[in-house]
């Protein structure tokens, strides 16, 4: 089957971010390895930073969606899973995600994941202890949850080790939230 036009320049950039990192990516060298000219580039892409969005959007809009949708339970033991699952279904592109998307509006992408879990761990914290919860403990807690998922994903070679670490980091986690909540 005929690969089309639009599918050759996203895995050609996703090479390219993987390789470069999306400030020293080149739309030449990503045509080139596509097989296309630039005009081909641009006839589905306004510029670098739209392909670069076509390539991480998706799974980012899955990894929020499954953070919002668990934080509406009390119980969100189920979590980590799901999201440690997303990740390494979608490796490459958290790779470029996470750790290389310098330059581009994706650049602060862990903010913007640590703003959600702000939001959700203060409702939760509501919910449960009736009150509202001050504001640096729940910015600190979301930032520790972001960092451990990170480096669990970084040192973790495959989703089953991943997997396994994740229950003790958990338990760690949990148990801190609880102890610096109530």
């Amino acid at each position: 089957m005929k690969r089309n036009t639009k599918d050759l320049l996203i895995e050609s950039a996703m090479s390219e971010f993987m390789e470069c990192g999306y400030r020293k990516s080149s739309v030449r060298r990503i045509c080139e390895k596509a097989g296309v000219t630039t005009g081909a580039l641009y006839f589905f892409f306004k510029d670098k930073d739209d392909l670069l969005s076509c390539v991480v959007n998706g799974p980012l809009t899955k990894f929020e969606e499954i953070i919002g949708n668990h934080f509406e339970m009390i119980d969100i033991s189920f979590l980590i899973e799901e999201l440690i699952s997303l990740y390494y279904r979608y490796q490459e592109e958290f790779t470029i995600l996470l750790h290389r998307s310098e330059g581009s509006a994706y650049e602060n992408v862990v903010d913007r994941i640590v703003e959600l879990l702000e939001l959700k761990n203060g409702e939760l914290a509501e919910r449960l202890k009736g009150i509202k919860a001050d504001p640096f403990i729940i910015h600190w807690i979301s930032h520790e949850q972001i960092s451990a998922f990170l480096n669990l994903t970084e040192h973790c070679k495959s989703e089953d080790e991943a997997l396994i670490k994740a229950k003790t980091l958990q338990k760690y986690l949990t148990a801190g939230w609880q102890a610096a909540l109530f």
